[in-house]
Formats: structure tokens, sequence, C-alpha cells
């Protein structure tokens, strides 16, 4: 029987990390300063939970009129110029995640945060075009679950 366990265990295991598939980012900018948190879904023991990663990235260049453009015109060399994606806290549920990231929106640490809600939501594969994406703005707790949750059900396109 304790056989049984520890192969039930060790077969948990094996997909323990960052769940292959999508991610959410959500962002705010006011002119020259960004916050990325990057929603990154996770398995350990076999259960799925959600990782919440930060980056507040500054460029004076961005803080004159067109700050918008020029976050979402960025190359990736220029965004690999910026601090990386640092872990911050994890959430059992969706549900967690969403009121989060409104939280954060109502008393963030961007200006432009001060309206609440987040500013820019964008779902996909976890690359450099996620920054630049025109993404959905969202007021509410539950427009930020409808995006999560396209987020959790969505997959790389079958080949």
């Amino acid at each position: 029987m304790d056989e049984l366990a520890a192969l039930i265990i060790e077969k948990l295991r094996e997909d323990d990390g960052p769940r292959e598939g999508m991610v959410a980012l959500a962002s705010w900018w006011d002119s020259d300063s960004r916050l990325n948190l990057m929603v990154q879904p996770v398995i350990k023991n076999g259960v799925v939970s959600y990782n919440i990663l930060k980056s507040i990235w500054h460029d004076s260049a961005f803080s004159h009129h067109g700050a918008y453009q020029k976050w979402t015109r960025m190359d990736d060399a220029r965004i690999a110029s910026f601090p990386a994606l640092e872990a911050v806290c994890n959430f059992a549920t969706l549900e967690g995640v969403a009121r989060y990231l409104v939280a954060t929106g109502k008393v963030g640490e961007c200006n432009c945060m001060s309206n609440g809600g987040v500013y820019s939501i964008a779902v996909g594969r976890r690359s450099n075009y996620l920054y630049s994406v025109r993404a959905a703005r969202c007021e509410t707790t539950d427009d930020v679950l409808l995006w999560l949750r396209l987020m959790d059900e969505m997959r790389g396109p079958i080949e």
C-alpha cells in the first residue's frame, strides 16, 4: 500500500511547475511608469493554482505625449532591458486572482490606477507580444474573471 501511495505522489509531481498553455498579463501605465502583473497557472502535486509575477518599468523617454503608443510599440530588445518578472504570491482560485487585480487597480503603484479596475489585460502564450497587444480594459472583478476564465480554457492551436 505504501508503494502505491508513493507511486501516486510521484505521478502527481511529474507535472509540477508552470502549466503549459496561456497566461494573462495585466498592465497599468502612466507616462514613464508601467506596472505588469502576469498570471501564470502552475501545477503542484496535481493541483492547479495561479502565481502572480510582477515587474515595474520606468523609462523617462515615455514621459511626454504619446506614452501609450510608445509602450505598445516596444521591441524585444527594449523589453529585455527592463526588470524581469518576479514572483509575488499565489492564489488557489481565479476569483482570488481577479479580486487581487482589481484591488491593485484601485490602490496600486502607478498614478493612472486611481480610477480602479484593470487598465489592460491580455491573454495568450507567454511572449513579449503580450506587452504590446491592444488589450481589454476591465472595471469590475467579473470583467477580469471573464478574461481569466478564457485564459484557463485556452490552449495553443492543434497542428
